[in-house]
């Protein structure tokens, strides 16, 4: 079936081919082409704003739906880009060395937030990073998180680079800048929502609840495989956003609760989304957010050094004491 979710992401391939640039210039010069997967994830935006803004203005970028690729177009992070993540680099770190623009200290300073954000924020988040994190998060909840428009995620980074670069570190400057009122205050306020299906929050105390309860409590770590396989919560399947199709639903058939997540449920959240569209039931992400909030509440993961027999046994002592 057709869904709303399919469609949104049809008019924003159109509006981006359309809208955002032509294809060549006023002088009839090609101009270089990039695509990246519609999603939620500030490595993601970050990403196509350092591209658009400080690699080149007059490139063409396309926002296509996820698992979707176009020919003659450079990906921006998606598995098929020849720059991405790597292990402890988020894609627009590595952006920055490829196009050599870590000399400048504030696109320099973005990366250090972007990967605390979304690569390595297990020591804890400096109160930078928690800022921007909670502004970032603050801009998606007014645009029901999946419908955030476009041009708010290149006013973010724009309001980002500004206030870091006059202001430093003043963390009250930097809240005020990214307001998403502030950000967005040119937009109209009514989007077309892409989904009628809500992706419910759940405290991590009703999950251990359930699970001491001896209730079928599924966890779905969304993270790719080098990730899943560094630490994963004891019991997780691992299922990317891209392999989610009706095909998945069947194995959630008898779970009371199927819990997706990520670092910081970026990715959790749409992956919960999009298995509530193939069927799956009582679905939804954790508070504290994702894989960091699970290991700051002091709960086990699966690691090198602890097997997922020895870390499910641990869970179900936790589940038994409470959070």
């Amino acid at each position: 079936m057709f869904s709303v979710f399919k469609l949104r992401c049809c008019l924003l391939l159109l509006c981006c081919l359309v809208t955002l640039n032509a294809c060549t210039d006023h002088a009839g010069v090609s101009q270089k082409q990039f695509y990246t997967w519609d999603g939620l994830e500030p490595d993601r935006w970050s990403s196509v704003w350092l591209i658009k803004r400080h690699v080149d203005p007059t490139a063409q970028i396309s926002i296509v739906p996820v698992g979707a690729r176009m020919q003659g177009a450079e990906a921006i992070a998606t598995i098929d880009s020849s720059i991405k993540r790597s292990h402890g680099k988020s894609n627009y770190e590595n952006l920055l060395a490829a196009y050599k623009k870590a000399q400048d200290p504030v696109l320099t300073k973005i990366g250090d937030i972007i990967n605390e954000l979304e690569i390595s924020p297990w020591s804890g988040s400096s109160p930078l990073t928690t800022v921007v994190e909670d502004q970032f998060r603050n801009l998606q909840y007014k645009y029901n998180r999946v419908d955030v428009p476009i041009a708010c995620y290149s006013g973010f980074f724009d309001a980002l680079y500004n206030v870091l670069e006059n202001s430093a570190e003043d963390l009250a400057a930097v809240t005020n800048a990214l307001q998403a009122d502030t950000i967005c205050r040119s937009l109209k306020e009514a989007v077309a929502s892409k989904s009628n299906v809500p992706v419910l929050e759940y405290s991590t105390k009703h999950v251990l609840d359930l699970i001491h309860a001896n209730k079928k409590v599924v966890f779905v770590d969304t993270r790719e495989d080098d990730e899943f396989d560094e630490r994963h919560i004891p019991g997780a399947i691992n299922i990317k956003l891209r392999d989610v199709d009706d095909s998945v639903s069947a194995q959630f058939a008898d779970a009371d609760l199927v819990i997706a997540y990520c670092i910081k449920d970026f990715r959790g959240y749409e992956v919960a989304l999009a298995l509530s569209k193939v069927g799956v039931k009582n679905t939804g992400i954790m508070n504290p957010f994702g894989l960091k909030g699970w290991m700051d509440t002091g709960l086990p993961v699966t690691d090198a050094k602890t097997s997922d027999a020895v870390a499910l046994e641990q869970l179900k002592l936790r589940a038994a004491q409470g959070v």
